[in-house]
C-alpha cells in the first residue's frame, strides 16, 4: 500500500484519497482551453462520435461505445473548464495514419452533409500524414457525398492550423454532385491556416466539385492556407487547386495559394486556385502557380475556370503552365479556352520584376505581401514572415518570356536542402503534347534551330529532387516559343543630357498597336555586351545611371504586345557612363 501513502504513515485517509483521485477520472482538456486532446488515431476517428464537440457521444449506443473507448475513464465534462465547458478538439503531436492506425489506408470521413462538423478543431501546427480516402460511392456512411479527413464542415465549424502529408483522396464513383478535397469535402465554416500536399482525385462520370484542400465552400472562408495537391476531375466537373467550388451561397478565399497541376475530362470547369467562383464569391490576396489542363469543351483558366457576374476577384495573379499564355494579374485571363473570366495579361518577368508594391502591385498591401526579388513572384506572409511553403519550387528566370536560339535558358530550383536532383527539358509545337528533348538533362538549355523552326517551339522543365525526406516531381510553366535570332534594334535614345551618374535615360516604343510593356537594363564592361553583364532590377522606360554604372555600358530591352502577338526588341548600347555631368 506504500504507493497510497502520500505522506508515509500508511494512514486510512492517504488510501482515501488514493481512490478518490482513481475515481475523478482522466482530465483530457490539460490546458483549460476548452479543446479536447488528440494524441493517437483512435481519438481523432473518435470526433465522429462528437461532431459538436461537447465532449460527450452525440449519436447512438454504439458511438458512445466507441467514444468511451478512445477517451476512456474522464473526468466530469472531459475536463473542459466550466461553464463553458469543451468546444472541440486539438492535436498534440503529429499523427500517422499509416503507421499509427491500421484503418489509414481507409478513412472514413468525420461528418456528412446531413450531420456536419460544427466544433473547432485546431492542429496546433502538427501534421496528420498518410490520410487516404477511397470510395466508390456517395451515401451517408461515406460521408453523405463528401469526401475528405472531414466530410462536411458545418456554418459553427472551424479547422484552423492543421496540415495534411501524403494525402490520397479518391472517388470512383457515379453520382453527381459528390464534393471531393483533402481536408474536407465541403464546409461552410471557417478553414484558417491550413495546408495539404498529395492528391484528389475524382475517377467517375458524374459532376463533382474537387479541391485540392476543400471541395465547395459555400458561405464559408478559406484563409492563410494553401495546397501542393494534384486534383483531377471527371466530366463535367469543376475543379481547383484550392477549392473546387465557392458558392453559390457567397464564399470567400483570402492570403492563400495553390502549387498542384489541375486537370479534368469533358465540359469541365477548370481553375488553378478555384474551379468555379459562384454568386457572390469572392478571392483576394491570392496566387496559383500550378499547371492547369483539360476541360474539353469547358472553361479553363490559371486562377478561375468559371465565374458568375456578382463574383470578384482582386490582388490575386496566376501563371499556369500548360497553356502557353501569358500569365495574369487580378484575375484570370486564357486565351486558349472559353473561360469567362477577365484580367491584365502580363509577362512572367513583369509578374517577377516589382521588388515593392509598385507598378502592377501598387494596390497591393505590402503588409500582406512579400514581392521577393526580381527573380521571384509575390508571396503571402502572415505576423511578419512568409506563410510556409512558398518559393519552394523550380522557378523560371533568363530569357524565359523571350527565348531566342543560341540563348541560354535557366531554371533555379529555390531549395536549400534539395537532394537527388534531376532535370529533363521538353519541347512542344502547342504547348499541350511534349516531348523529353534528348540530353537535355541540365539546368540550363540552349535551344537550337530546330527548336525555332515552324513558328518555334514552347519548352519547359521538369525537376525531381528529395527535401525534408519526401520526393518531390516539378514541372516550370512553360517559354513563350523559341525564336530563330533577335529582334532588330529599336529607334533611338529620346533624351540624354549626358550619359553620367543622375542623368535620366528615356527610350521610346515602337509603333504600332502596342501595350502592357516590359522594360529590362542590362549592365556590361564592354561596349560589345559580353563581359561582365548583369541586369539591373526594377527596370523602366527610363533609367537613371548609378555608382556602380560609371565606366560600365547599358542596354535596354523592352517586352511588349502588338496586336495579339508578344514581341522583344533592344535599343543601341550606351555607354562608357561618367561619374558626374560635364559642365556646359
Amino acid at each position: 500500500m506504500a504507493v497510497q501513502d502520500a505522506d508515509g504513515d500508511r494512514s486510512d485517509a492517504d488510501t482515501a484519497r488514493f481512490r478518490f483521485t482513481v475515481a475523478v477520472g482522466h482530465d483530457y482538456d490539460t490546458d483549460d482551453n476548452g479543446l479536447v486532446e488528440v494524441d493517437t488515431p483512435a481519438k481523432l476517428d473518435a470526433i465522429r462520435w462528437d461532431l459538436d464537440g461537447d465532449g460527450a457521444a452525440d449519436n447512438d449506443a454504439a458511438g458512445a461505445n466507441g467514444y468511451a473507448a478512445a477517451f476512456p475513464n474522464p473526468l466530469d465534462g472531459m475536463g473542459c473548464p466550466a461553464p463553458a465547458g469543451c468546444t472541440g478538439y486539438e492535436l498534440t503531436r503529429n499523427l500517422d495514419l499509416d503507421t499509427d492506425a491500421a484503418d489509414g489506408t481507409d478513412w472514413t470521413p468525420l461528418g456528412s452533409a446531413a450531420h456536419p462538423f460544427t466544433a473547432v478543431l485546431d492542429g496546433q501546427g502538427y501534421a496528420i500524414a498518410n490520410l487516404s480516402v477511397n470510395r466508390s460511392d456517395a451515401g451517408d456512411a461515406a460521408g453523405g457525398g463528401a469526401l475528405g479527413l472531414l466530410g462536411a464542415i458545418g456554418t459553427a465549424g472551424v479547422v484552423r492550423n492543421l496540415g495534411l502529408t501524403g494525402v490520397t483522396v479518391h472517388y470512383a464513383g457515379a453520382a453527381a454532385d459528390v464534393q471531393v478535397g483533402s481536408i474536407a469535402g465541403s464546409s461552410r465554416g471557417a478553414v484558417v491556416n491550413c495546408y495539404a500536399a498529395g492528391a484528389v482525385t475524382v475517377g467517375g462520370a458524374g459532376a463533382s466539385a474537387v479541391g485540392g484542400l476543400i471541395g465547395r465552400v459555400s458561405g464559408g472562408t478559406v484563409s492563410g492556407s494553401y495546397a501542393v495537391v494534384d486534383a483531377a476531375g471527371g466530366v463535367g466537373s469543376r475543379v481547383g487547386g484550392l477549392v473546387g467550388v465557392v458558392g453559390p451561397d457567397g464564399g470567400a478565399v483570402t492570403d492563400s495559394y495553390a502549387m498542384g497541376a489541375v486537370s479534368s475530362g469533358a465540359n469541365a470547369g477548370v481553375g488553378g486556385l478555384v474551379g468555379e467562383l459562384g454568386a457572390a464569391g469572392r478571392i483576394v490576396n491570392s496566387y496559383a502557380v500550378g499547371a492547369v489542363s483539360g476541360g474539353g469543351e469547358g472553361m479553363r483558366g490559371g486562377l478561375v475556370g468559371v465565374q458568375t457576374d456578382s463574383a470578384t476577384a482582386a490582388n490575386s495573379y496566376y501563371d499556369a503552365g500548360s497553356t502557353g499564355q501569358p500569365a495574369a494579374v487580378d484575375t484570370n485571363t486564357d486565351a486558349d479556352s472559353d473561360s469567362d473570366v477577365a484580367g491584365a495579361a502580363q509577362t512572367t518577368r513583369a509578374l517577377q520584376s516589382p521588388t515593392g508594391n509598385t507598378g502592377i502591385y501598387r494596390e497591393w498591401d505590402a503588409a500582406q505581401w512579400d514581392f521577393g526579388t526580381a527573380r521571384q513572384y509575390p508571396a503571402l506572409q502572415a505576423d511578419g514572415g512568409l506563410v510556409p511553403g512558398q518559393r519552394q519550387v523550380a522557378l523560371q528566370v533568363d530569357n524565359w518570356d523571350y527565348p531566342v536560339a543560341g540563348e541560354p535558358v535557366e531554371v533555379v530550383l529555390m531549395v536549400s536542402d534539395a537532394a537527388g536532383v534531376s532535370w529533363q527539358w521538353q519541347s512542344s509545337a502547342a504547348g499541350r503534347i511534349w516531348t523529353d528533348i534528348a540530353d537535355a538533362t541540365a539546368a540550363i538549355y540552349v535551344p537550337d534551330a530546330d527548336d525555332a523552326a515552324d513558328d518555334g517551339k514552347y519548352l519547359r522543365a521538369q525537376v525531381v529532387f528529395t527535401a525534408g525526406g519526401v520526393r518531390h516531381s516539378v514541372t516550370t510553366v512553360n517559354t513563350a516559343k523559341v525564336a530563330a535570332d533577335a529582334a532588330a534594334e529599336l529607334g533611338t535614345i529620346i533624351f540624354v543630357p549626358q550619359v553620367a551618374v543622375g542623368s535620366k535615360l528615356e527610350h521610346r516604343l515602337p509603333d504600332g498597336d502596342i501595350s502592357a510593356p516590359a522594360w529590362r537594363w542590362q549592365r556590361c564592361d564592354d561596349a560589345g555586351m559580353r563581359e561582365g553583364c548583369i541586369w539591373i532590377p526594377d527596370g523602366l522606360a527610363g533609367y537613371t545611371p548609378q555608382a556602380a554604372d560609371v565606366g560600365k555600358y547599358l542596354r535596354a530591352y523592352v517586352y511588349y504586345r502588338d496586336g495579339w502577338d508578344w514581341q522583344r526588341a533592344e535599343y543601341p548600347v550606351i555607354g562608357p557612363v561618367a561619374a558626374a555631368p560635364t559642365a556646359p
